[in-house]
């Protein structure tokens, strides 16, 4: 019992960006009302290069060490950073196609950055949101998920 419950309190120490859900954003005058995951995966996975309504899509990630970026890509495409990493180099070096602009610091730039872009979209947290963007889409984070990522092992009852 003792270890049950260490365990679950480190798992509450070391997650606490899983518990926040996360938001795809675009700005304001954007036509697009609402995204569903497919079509969130094709965007950030360079598999759609434009909006419905023709207009060329600019995707923002976050940055590299960002653990918010790691809870996306893991949460949406059920794959880890490092494969979606891999994935973006090849198709960078084989001229296909470029991953999405990671240069910005934090939420708040990239808040910024929609706000002042029509094509731009993005992902940030909760309590990043302004009125200056609006919400596309919703990933939802859960504590199963932080849960799977300890791999907590089973409990055993004594057989009577």
């Amino acid at each position: 019992m003792k270890r049950l419950l260490a365990t679950c309190v480190l798992c509450s120490v070391l997650t606490p960006s899983v518990l926040a859900d996360i938001y795809v954003i675009v700005n304001p005058d954007n036509p697009v009302e609402a995204l569903d995951k497919k079509q969130t995966i094709d965007i950030f996975m360079g598999r759609t290069k434009a909006f419905q309504n023709g207009q060329l899509i600019n995707a923002i990630d976050q940055p590299k060490a960002s653990p918010l970026r790691e809870d996306f890509y893991t949460t949406l495409t059920g794959k880890s950073l490092a494969y979606v990493n891999t994935y973006w180099a090849r198709l960078f070096y084989t001229g296909r196609n470029q991953p999405p602009e990671d240069h910005y610091k934090n939420d708040e730039e990239i808040v910024d950055a929609v706000a002042k872009d029509r094509n731009a979209i993005a992902y940030v947290s909760m309590d990043s949101l302004t009125p200056d963007v609006k919400v596309a889409f919703t990933i939802e984070l859960n504590n199963e998920k932080k849960i799977s990522r300890f791999e907590l092992p089973p409990i055993s009852t004594p057989h009577h």
